[in-house]
């Protein structure tokens, strides 16, 4: 992207000046100031398209009065479609110092105080805040707080640039959150929150990064083989206070972690019950996975996941049975899945795959849905799409795995393996319905529009508009204005709206087109789809007042050919032929529908037609009849014919009779 100054939310963003240590993810941030007057100094951050930002949450956070402590954003916006690279931006305030640690980094321990006081505390409020407004912030950790170098509260960094939790490594998630794909987290809860408040405690409390040094899925399996707070603390010496605190926010049930108001008041406000790390349950002996010897029945279920295929055939096998049941010795969880198993025999390759999505759920109640080894929490789905669709390298293999998953009703399986979390409900409706969509064969739904549905703020993805990055309705029409100005339009595109126009426009019109969508895309009927794509364009532009689009409108007035031809009059046909042009130059969509359905002159041609057809049916009524008379009237004339010749011919006898007769 050439460097150059943009105006985005009233702030003037300077893409020649990247700012660093302000934002995670791969996500770069750069300088900006005010457009005018004197506002809130600020960086702006530069989204990705496919890891959709977070819109909907930015659109539900409440004011910074409410919420003192964080970075709360100051507006968001689109760069111009001139730009080389089209992209949103978000813009935050400057923060007021440096991160407290960065990844890898050694310090100094905070001390006990301070780390109460002044990070515990202030990051609970934050919290509290986000909670009470249905949010979660999934980026608590210690290269996203910032604080000045006096010393004093931590303020709390970005949270909304990138799909929630994508930013976060792995050991700042419960092993379950840390399993998934950093774009399916979803929202996640409260608790999660409370766990990286938790890591982030004991970072700053021993001055290094939790197990520095292990890879992501290292640092899941001693996870999962420990317990976190084993796994995580070892053998580091901490204040008591911290210590106790740690002991809840580390807890591997979630019910066990403080709430904000006892975190508030810590560490008077500390539970009176015991806040104890179960013991992570073991086999007698361990359990053989691909040569690799397992103990516990989570670390099993994630072996299982990273290792479909051999997942598959341990899954159907009698082992895994016989080790739950006699080494394990949980008989609950021995019935349960071998029930998955007699129920849903896999006869063939989806089927498999069912099957050991729910015997992984059963395993590992904690984990995320899996599928052909994407792990993901049900209410990332979206971001995952968005992921596999909207990439510069969209992923196909992805798209078929998560278009059979949308199929195999993975969602409310995962659902009905897991009836004791309050959101079942949700997550079977949600999976229902994404199926029901995704098999929508009309123009307007299908995949296209769960995508958009999906993620508000996705720029339509057409092959005419992709580079365009059309984040809204106008935007899009302004970007098929632009196609349709070449030549042929659209690139030889039969029709402006494919299934990811109609898909996108569905979506944003939040289903108010889609009865003249799917008749836009009726080709049985061409007279009705032409006019139904004129009528589409013509409710778009009326939103946008005063918005012409004559280049759009020149394409489909050549796509209307057979509705003029529905006109029955030669005269009337002769003027729509030659008003549709001057409507189509004018980009006026409505004095299209207007030339082509006028309803004063449709009923005059109808009558018209209507009239002419009874003439011509009396017509050819009357002609049907005389000749079906014709033979009587044949016969008729030959009986009078002979009647007359009889009596000339009797006549001319008589005449002859008298003439010899001397009569």
């Amino acid at each position: 992207m050439a460097a150059r100054q943009i105006e985005i939310a009233g702030y003037v963003v300077d893409t020649g000046r990247p700012v660093q240590g302000l934002v995670g993810g791969g996500l770069t941030a750069f300088a900006a100031k005010p457009a005018r007057g004197d506002a809130t100094p600020a960086f702006a951050v530069r989204c990705r398209t496919h890891h959709p930002p977070r819109l909907r949450a930015i659109g539900r956070l409440p004011d910074a009065e409410t919420l003192p402590g964080l970075l709360l954003p100051l507006g968001h916006g689109l760069s111009s479609a001139g730009d080389d690279e089209p992209a949103r931006y978000i813009m935050y305030p400057v923060p007021p110092g440096q991160a407290l640690m960065t990844a890898g980094e050694r310090r100094n321990p905070l001390g006990e105080t301070d780390l109460i006081q002044n990070v515990a505390k202030p990051i609970a409020r934050v919290l509290g805040g986000f909670a009470d407004a249905g949010l979660t912030h999934r980026s608590i950790r210690p290269d996203n707080l910032f604080r000045p170098l006096a010393g004093g509260p931590v303020t709390v960094g970005e949270a909304f640039a990138l799909p929630p939790g994508f930013a976060q490594p792995a050991v700042f998630e419960p092993c379950g959150m840390a399993m998934c794909s950093p774009a399916g987290k979803g929202e996640g809860t409260v608790e999660d929150d409370l766990y990286a408040l938790g890591v982030t405690l004991l970072a700053l409390a021993t001055g290094q990064w939790p197990l520095a040094g292990l890879d992501d899925r290292a640092t899941i399996r001693l996870r999962l083989e420990r317990g976190s707070l084993a796994a995580l603390v070892g053998t580091a010496r901490l204040p008591a206070s911290v210590a106790t605190l740690l002991r809840g926010l580390l807890a591997e049930d979630p019910s066990y972690r403080p709430s904000f108001d006892e975190i508030a008041l810590w560490p008077g406000g500390a539970r009176g019950r015991p806040q104890t790390a179960r013991p992570v349950r073991k086999a007698t002996r361990p359990f053989d996975f691909a040569g690799e010897p397992i103990l516990d029945a989570r670390s099993l279920a994630f072996s299982m996941a990273s290792r479909w295929s051999e997942g598959l055939r341990v899954a159907r096998s009698a082992a895994l049975i016989a080790w739950l049941d006699r080494a394990l010795g949980d008989a609950t969880l021995t019935e349960r899945v071998a029930g998955i198993a007699v129920s849903d025999p896999s006869a063939g390759e989806a089927d498999g795959d069912v099957m050991l999505s729910r015997v992984l759920s059963a395993i590992d109640p904690q984990g995320p849905l899996w599928w052909r080894g994407i792990a993901m929490m049900p209410d990332g789905l979206g971001t995952m799409l968005a992921e596999a669709h909207a990439a510069p390298n969209p992923n196909a293999d992805r798209q078929r795995d998560l278009a059979d998953m949308i199929e195999a009703q993975a969602l409310s399986r995962f659902a009905a393996e897991h009836p004791e979390r309050a959101d079942m409900i949700d997550i079977d409706k949600a999976g229902r319905s994404a199926r029901a969509q995704s098999r929508a064969r009309v123009l307007g739904g299908g995949k296209e529009r769960l995508l958009y549905q999906l993620n508000p703020g996705l720029p339509c993805l057409s092959p005419m508009v992709r580079n365009a990055s059309a984040s809204t309705l106008p935007a899009l029409l302004a970007a098929l204005e632009v196609v349709a100005a070449t030549s042929p339009p659209g690139g030889g595109a039969p029709t402006p709206i494919d299934r990811h126009v109609a898909g996108f426009i569905g979506a944003n019109m939040e289903g108010q087109l889609d009865t003249l969508l799917a008749a836009a895309g009726d080709t049985g009927r061409p007279e009705d789809q032409a006019l139904a794509t004129v009528s589409v364009f013509a409710r778009l532009q009326r939103l946008q007042r005063g918005l012409s689009l004559p280049n759009l409108a020149k394409w489909v007035a050549k796509l209307a050919a057979p509705a003029v031809n529905t006109w029955y009059h030669k005269a009337q046909r002769a003027r729509v032929e030659k008003e549709l042009p001057a409507a189509a130059t004018a980009g006026d969509f409505a004095a299209m529908i207007q030339v082509l359905d006028n309803p004063s002159a449709r009923n005059e041609d109808r009558g018209g037609f209507a009239e002419a057809a009874a003439t011509f049916a009396r017509a050819a009524a009357a002609g049907i009849a005389m000749r079906a008379e014709a033979p009587l009237r044949r016969a008729e004339a030959a009986r009078v014919g002979g009647l007359a010749a009889q009596a000339i011919a009797l006549v001319l006898l008589g005449g002859t009779v008298l003439l010899l007769t001397g009569g």
